[in-house]
């Protein structure tokens, strides 16, 4: 019965100095921010601004990020739902776009964000974006 409830209180130290270690291991990577209008804000370099627009084939809209002054780098990627085991191509998803700072810059990034709507007369609508890298 000892050997037990030594057993157990090895056990619990164990995990709780896994817990520790975990802990210490968190580390804030940055933050995630998602501008609705074209106010300028402040980020760190740790940090990403994400665009998002409809995924691909779903309705037929072309949405482009491009950096127009600044180092930053633009990461384009889709996000479907899944349910079911099927993954849901038309409704279930969204094109992001993450705009990360280059590490270590510092200063202002401006950003074009352009939706092009389906057909050949149709006019593209573009967004400028401006953020402060601090």
């Amino acid at each position: 019965m000892k050997s037990l409830g030594v057993l157990l209180l090895s056990l619990s130290a164990l995990l709780i100095g896994t817990m520790a270690m975990a802990e210490e291991k968190a580390e804030v990577k940055g933050n995630v921010y998602m501008p609705k209008d074209g106010k300028s804000f402040e980020i760190t370099d740790k940090d990403v601004v994400r665009f998002e627009g409809p995924p691909p084939g779903s309705t037929g809209i072309r949405t482009t990020v491009k950096v127009t002054e600044g180092k930053a780098t633009v990461i384009e990627r889709a996000h479907f739902s899944v349910v079911d085991g099927k993954v849901i191509r038309i409704g279930g998803g969204a094109l992001e776009f993450d705009v990360k700072p280059a590490k270590g810059s510092k200063g202002t990034v401006k950003v074009t964000v352009t939706k092009l709507p389906p057909g050949d007369s149709a006019k593209p609508e573009a967004k400028e974006y401006e953020f402060e890298v601090k």
